[in-house]
């Protein structure tokens, strides 16, 4: 099961897709608990949704329909994080992107400075979860990333910095 990260109280772009790929899916149906959910298009087959988490124990289950008739309800392992409260955040600018995008890590507080010394690690996983990008060793608050070969889509970002998970989510548009 994929464990999806989702940010508190900010909207959360996700897409349903089938494990097995193309299963003729004409429709999905999802229910969630903490939190809302909108469509992006609620006359259309619902694989597009806007996930809302309002606390830290939200839920989502989901089912899909096709010829055979309505799947079981599966749950979706997702973990809620705050994105830009207090604390450190991730920037991305541009975000939606084209060629690049520039991470930076930043911090709310302004006790709290970031250590240009500390090494750093990035995760990037692309929309199925699976590991796009990976750098070890990193240095500075910022990180200049080439995305000219990336798919159009949504990106979620993974730092780890001095042990603590810092996220976000960068948007390819071509």
């Amino acid at each position: 099961m994929y464990k999806y990260q989702l940010c508190k109280s900010e909207a959360n772009p996700v897409d349903a897709v089938h494990i097995a790929g193309n299963a003729y899916i004409d429709h999905w149906q999802w229910s969630v608990t903490g939190g809302y959910i909108t469509y992006d298009n609620p006359y259309g087959d619902n694989s597009k949704a806007t996930l809302r988490p309002i606390s830290n124990y939200f839920t989502v289950k989901i089912k899909a329909h096709n010829a055979c008739g309505w799947s079981q309800w599966a749950d979706m392992g997702v973990s809620v994080i705050n994105c830009g409260g207090s604390g450190w955040y991730m920037n991305v600018s541009p975000n939606p992107a084209t060629s690049e995008a520039t991470l930076t890590i930043k911090n709310n507080s302004k006790q709290e400075q970031f250590d240009g010394t500390a090494q750093w690690e990035l995760e990037i996983y692309n929309q199925g979860y699976m590991l796009q990008e990976k750098q070890n060793k990193l240095k500075g608050n910022t990180f200049k990333l080439n995305t000219s070969s990336w798919k159009e889509g949504i990106y979620y970002i993974k730092a780890t910095y001095k042990g603590e998970i810092v996220s976000g989510k960068l948007i390819i548009k071509k």
